[in-house]
């Protein structure tokens, strides 16, 4: 069995992804790259999945983030510079 690779844009590029496991499943990424596509340090990241802000996956003890809502995050807070 083969598994497709998702790869994104070259800001992302540093970070590792997991392949699709079923067909039509959404694929997880990991911490880096969502650190990368929301604009904020990992630290932050951690930040808002310790305040329940940031919806995520815990997987094996690490963190994954579904792009889909990862980028409703990013919609819901656009503009919101107060915190």
């Amino acid at each position: 069995m083969t598994s497709k690779k998702i790869f994104f844009p070259p800001s992302v590029a540093k970070a590792a992804f997991i392949t699709k496991a079923t067909p039509g499943a959404e694929p997880l990424i990991k911490i880096g790259a969502a650190a990368a596509l929301l604009g904020m340090a990992r630290v932050t990241v951690r930040r808002r999945v310790a305040d329940g802000s940031l919806p995520y996956l815990r997987i094996k003890g690490r963190l994954y983030f579904r792009k889909s809502e990862i980028q409703g995050f990013v919609e819901a807070h656009r503009g919101n510079h107060g915190g």
